[in-house]
This record gives C-alpha cells, structure tokens and sequence, in this order.
C-alpha cells in the first residue's frame, strides 16, 4: 500500500505538467484504471466471441455425431447449432457488437480527460490495432486450429449467451427470417472426397483405406463394361449337356456359378451351380432342367447400380448386353468387390489373374470376333 500511496503521489505532482495542444490532459489514475478496465473487457468478450464463432463455423457434422455417441451434453447442443446457425451467430455477433461500441465509446472518452483531445485520434487507432490483432486475428486463428478441443466449452457458452438474449435475438431474426435457411448445410460429395484425400495426406487414413473410400466415390462413374468379364473368355455350357457328360468332361471346371446357352454360345439363357450338377442323382440329367434365372444388366449401368441391384435380388452374378441386347460379358459382385479395393481376388484354382487383360490379349491375336 505505502508502494502504491508513493507512485500516486508521484502521478499526481506530474500531472500538471501534461498539457496538449487543443485540449488540456488532467492524469488521474481513476481515469487510467477506467481506460485499462474498457480496454481489457471490450478485448476479451471481443475475443471470446471471435473464437466461438470461428469454433461452430468450423466444427463438422462427423464429429458432432461422434460427440453424441459418446453421450456428450455439446453434441445435442451443437446439432441444433448447425439446424438453426442463424441464433447463435446473432448471440455472438449482438454480444461482440457491444463489446467493441462500449469499449471503443469509454476508451476514447478516458484518453481524452487522460490526454487530451488532440490525442484521440491516435487512441482510436491504436484501439482498432488492438481489436484487429487481438479480437480477430488471434482467436479466430485459435478457433479454426483448435475446434475440436473448444467445441464443447464454446457450445455451452454459446448456449447461455442465446439464452440470456432471447428477446433481442427473437427481434432481431423478425428482419433477417427471409434470409434464413433451417434445412441445414449437407456435405457435398466434392467435399466429403476432399476431406478423404486431406486425411490421407496427413496420414490419419492409410493408403488402403482412403483408396477403397475413393473407390466408392468412383462406382457411380464407372460402368459395368469396365469391369465385366468379356464374353470371350467367358467359361459357358450348352443347356443340353447332361450331368454325367459334365461330370466326365467338365470335372475340373472351378466354376462356381457357370452360364448356360441355347444353339449359339452367346445366347445365354441362365445360369447352373455347380453344386447342382455335382449332387444331381441322375447322370442323364440336362443342364437346362437345373438352370436359374441370369439377372440382365446394360453395360453403360453404373457399377454401384449393379452392386444394389444384385444385392436387392440375392444374385451374385448378372449378363451384360450392349445396346443392342448383344451378350458381351459377366459381371458379379466379386468384380464390384474387386473394383473397391483396386486389386484383383485370385485363389490358387483361378488359371487366369486377369479375365480382361486377358480377353485383351485374345482380341490381339485375332481370337475374339
């Protein structure tokens, strides 16, 4: 106190020597400590409204669901947020509104009784420096970086700042209705495969998985013929071969699933299982007797319309015509499997690795029409 008594003594004996051009500066240390008390709270509701903004603007959908899984308070908070952004961002802006017109209003009024009038235009910028950097830049920088810590502290004050000013906001939202959108803001496809890609450079996602997640986004534009197994090398049956033929003729056929045909080879007519024939009790038994229905799919379908398609019917294999109805290929959910994952499914049984790298290789030395 004796400390604090002396260098009171000292302001005061000095403060008839402070006189200004255009107005006479008095100093007070009431004054100086009013000047300090606006600046510091204009600067930290300014502060604290720059960062909550910057934390909702910048949280996402994924993490506030990961929020509500975990049975956090915020996440209920913070969906409501996102539904109806327009309250909490008026909470914030009214809040930040008056921090910067009261501050700016008694600092300005304090550096004029404190220095006089010709100094104000000076406090008035370093004012605004002040609020710049240290109400804007700063805390909207710490906000963008650090969302996810902050989300949750921030949607609580948020909250009891909407709350305490319902009825202004409710005023002030009678002006802007029109402009308001409470439908929310979906991801685009664009951005979801952004945030894939930004995952995997900074290695939060390994290279296996963000491949597959692109993969997925590509089904929609890859079409079947991409991805089908050409009908040259096509393994297929006529429908009247008898099961013993099959048995001393075909046994080492791998096939699974074998596509059967009527005169032509490429009039598919349906498809055998195997299994059918190897269980079958009669050796004169035909192929066409035990033949099932071939889903029928154009080549320029969408791979992921094939995948819901084939799962929809509980088939694992489909035909795949051209424009004309012309038989061109097989396709299966091992080759939509295939296609997400970028590798090609071989067992030790396949003769072939590539199905289509082969047929390519047939068309070259003039084996496939």
């Amino acid at each position: 106190m004796a400390e604090y008594s002396e260098i009171s003594s000292y302001l005061a004996q000095a403060a008839p020597m402070v006189e200004m051009q255009g107005g006479t500066g008095k100093f007070s240390v009431d004054t100086l400590v009013k000047l300090i008390v606006y600046l510091s709270v204009s600067l930290v509701f300014s502060f604290l409204c720059s960062v909550a903004e910057a934390v909702l603007l910048s949280v996402n959908g994924g993490y506030i669901d990961s929020l509500k899984r975990q049975g956090v308070k915020a996440g209920d908070i913070l969906t409501r947020f996102k539904t109806r952004p327009d309250e909490p961002l008026a909470a914030i802006l009214t809040v930040n509104t008056i921090a910067h017109t009261v501050g700016a209003a008694g600092v300005g009024h304090e550096a004029a009784v404190l220095f006089g009038d010709r100094w104000l235009g000076v406090s008035s910028g370093v004012m605004t420096l002040l609020i710049l950097i240290g109400s804007e830049i700063i805390p909207k920088t710490i906000g963008a970086n650090h969302w996810r810590r902050l989300a949750a502290p921030t949607a609580h004050g948020v909250r009891a700042a909407t709350w305490a000013l319902k009825p202004l906001i409710r005023l002030l939202l009678k002006f802007t209705k029109d402009l308001a959108n409470h439908e929310g803001q979906d991801q685009s496809r664009a951005e979801i495969e952004s945030v894939v890609w930004r995952a995997s450079k900074s290695g939060t996602l390994s290279e296996v998985e963000s491949a597959v997640l692109r993969n997925v986004f590509d089904l929609r534009r890859v079409p079947v013929r991409k991805i089908m197994t050409p009908r040259v090398v096509v393994y297929r049956l006529p429908e009247d071969l008898s099961v013993g033929a099959y048995r001393r003729d075909c046994a080492a056929n791998v096939f699974s699933r074998i596509p059967v045909h009527e005169g032509m080879p490429d009039r598919i007519t349906g498809f055998v299982l195997r299994s059918d024939i190897l269980s079958a009790p009669d050796p004169e038994t035909l192929l066409r007797s035990m033949k099932r229905e071939l889903p029928v799919v154009a080549e320029t379908l969408p791979v992921s319309a094939l995948y819901a398609d084939l799962i929809d019917r509980r088939e694992h294999l489909a035909m795949v015509v051209n424009e004309y109805g012309d038989f061109v290929g097989i396709a299966s959910l091992e080759d939509v499997i295939e296609t997400l994952i970028g590798r090609e499914i071989v067992d030790e049984l396949d003769p072939v690795e590539d199905m289509r790298r082969q047929a390519l290789k047939l068309r070259r030395k003039g084996e496939w029409e």
